[in-house]
């Protein structure tokens, strides 16, 4: 998914107007340190202009409700706990040299995920329902899977789903 969605952005990049002194790059799976951690962004764009250089982080997230051995997938909790990780990642990118504001894309056929008939149960701390909004950041720190969580976002979002055919997607960008 990442490769192929990289070769779209570069192609598209490409057909943008550029001054002389500027050059775009898009970059997979960079590895950083943060929160004295090593870390793999999924994509980078990278534009330089003169001695500039701007760098926007992308995370992506996919979950499709057949697994590749064709059974039903189950783990949503997990899941959506991986997009509000992917989102306190970042935040945290912002404190490297030349880094953005990021952004996370998902992508799910589940559509209980995007359009939920209830909310039952502790997993839904980590909402990613259409609609929901984090105003002023959230700390959140619900297990998951059995394992400790201390997750601090410090941004607003609006989770906004957009639906083609069955497929949901999902751009957060904080505020």
């Amino acid at each position: 998914m990442q490769l192929e969605f990289s070769y779209i952005l570069k192609l598209a990049l490409s057909k943008v107007h550029k001054h002389t002194d500027e050059t775009v790059w898009v970059d997979l799976e960079r590895a950083v340190r943060v929160k004295n951690r090593s870390r793999e962004i999924d994509v980078v764009i990278e534009i330089t202009k003169g001695k500039r250089i701007s760098l926007i982080p992308i995370e992506m997230k996919c979950y499709r409700s057949i697994s590749t051995s064709g059974g039903r997938r189950a783990a949503h909790d997990i899941f959506r706990h991986k997009v509000y990780e992917d989102i306190e990642l970042l935040e945290s990118y912002e404190s490297l040299p030349n880094y953005t504001n990021g952004i996370q894309l998902t992508i799910t056929d589940n559509k209980s995920m995007v359009f939920p008939k209830t909310k039952r149960g502790k997993s839904w701390t980590y909402d990613t329902a259409h609609g929901t909004r984090i105003k002023r950041g959230i700390k959140l720190n619900t297990p998951i899977g059995g394992k400790p969580v201390n997750l601090t976002l410090r941004k607003n979002y609006q989770f906004v789903w957009t639906t083609e055919n069955n497929f949901h997607f999902l751009m957060l960008r904080g505020k």
